[in-house]
């Protein structure tokens, strides 16, 4: 039924047959060939899966190819994709425009990856709001590493970029700061929650 039926999905769903073997023999070749016939069809699943294919065998250009077809469709993983691969100059020249459009469209659409991938560019850029919400992140993985055994190359990054933040003004990172030496430096604890509190932030006020 799915060979005759001519159809975008149909033959998408017999290329993943074919991908994970699951009523048939499992056949690269043959998955291959039903996923390029979806993708022929503008298949936006296809043409990621096509483009994660080629990616993996470093054919990085034909992946880009693949992701940018899936990603004018308005596929999120697609548009996350190409951020990564922009984002880190993955087989290519970076080229942080793109890495950004892509990241922000990968956001808009609900990709939860490409909104942290997001928040480390324009961290790095010197934006305080995100330098703040990426020490976040930072301090989210390390907590989680550490209840699990492992380490983190840098346990001092989160407070690194908090720092950052707090030096451009930015309240809650002002806060963070205080926090921080609440217990190792009283004194340099209390300046920092006064400057997060003089701009109105409630928690720094409270601390205080």
């Amino acid at each position: 039924l799915y060979r005759q039926a001519g159809n975008a999905d149909a033959q998408y769903q017999l290329g993943r047959l074919y991908f994970e073997g699951k009523g048939v023999m499992k056949n690269h070749d043959d998955a291959l060939e039903w996923m390029q016939k979806a993708a022929q069809q503008k298949h936006a699943y296809a043409e990621f899966v096509l483009g994660s294919y080629a990616e993996q065998s470093g054919q990085i250009q034909e992946a880009i190819n693949y992701y940018q077809r899936s990603a004018e469709q308005q596929f999120a993983s697609a548009h996350a994709k190409l951020g990564f691969i922009y984002f880190n100059g993955t087989g290519i020249d970076k080229d942080i425009k793109q890495a950004e459009f892509h990241l922000r469209e990968g956001t808009r659409l609900g990709h939860q990856t490409a909104k942290n991938y997001l928040v480390q560019l324009l961290a790095e850029q010197g934006d305080a709001e995100n330098q703040f919400y990426y020490g976040q992140q930072l301090n989210k993985t390390l907590r989680q590493r550490t209840r699990s055994g492992q380490t983190m190359p840098d346990i001092f990054q989160p407070f690194t970029w908090y720092e950052k933040s707090a030096l451009q003004g930015y309240a809650p990172a002002q806060n963070q700061l205080g926090f921080h030496y609440s217990s190792s430096d009283p004194e340099l604890s209390f300046e920092w929650y006064t400057k997060a509190a003089q701009q109105g932030f409630g928690p720094a006020m409270w601390n205080l």
